[in-house]
């Protein structure tokens, strides 16, 4: 079981996610807003897998979410920047059965890419977080690059992604639904 925590663990932290903050009123980001160093001030997934596993069905429910930041997403005209480090903790349930807390500390994270604007969302070419350094089973696995990126009425940078993946975990299919926010504030 603690191969599927890390797994829910790990795609939790691929997934750029949540603010407990609800706050309706956003306005659209465009790249000259985007430019500039943003540290992250809330994290939170939810993601719900399903599969089977020696012949009985697998259905778990986790949430996770960051604290302890001192991560900076920083925007050029082309690139972005990743890098610091954070908690994760994720609770949840298998088949019903409540999940043991599980909190993880992300250290010494440092990733780039490049990023554009296409059709109004944003698309980030590029790794935010290695999957590798986390879970070396995630390998491979095709996350979608679009995020809904907007400013809440605060002026935070909020990310947003939500999507549908599968993967083979050590041989056993998983269909997988993310709904990811991450929230940045401007330096």
């Amino acid at each position: 079981m603690k191969t599927f925590k890390l797994l829910f663990l790990s795609l939790s932290l691929s997934l750029f996610i949540s603010c407990e903050n609800d706050d309706d009123t956003t306005t659209p980001v465009d790249q000259d807003t985007l430019i500039g160093s943003w540290e992250m001030t809330s994290l939170n997934v939810d993601t719900d897998f399903s599969g089977t596993l020696l012949d009985m069905p697998l259905t778990s429910s986790t949430n996770s979410i960051g604290e302890n930041f001192d991560y900076v997403l920083t925007f050029t005209e082309t690139t972005y920047n990743a890098s610091g480090s954070y908690d994760v903790v994720t609770t949840g349930t298998v088949n019903g059965i409540p999940l043991d807390e599980e909190r993880e500390t992300v250290t010494d994270a440092n990733e780039s890419g490049t990023y554009e604007f296409i059709d109004g969302e944003l698309v980030i070419d590029g790794a935010i977080i290695d999957l590798d350094d986390i879970n070396s089973e995630l390998e491979g696995a095709e996350i979608d690059p679009n995020f809904e990126a907007t400013l809440n009425s605060n002026g935070e940078l909020v990310i947003e992604q939500s999507g549908e993946i599968s993967i083979d975990a050590e041989g056993t299919p998983l269909d997988i639904e993310y709904d990811s926010r991450v929230v940045f504030r401007k330096q």
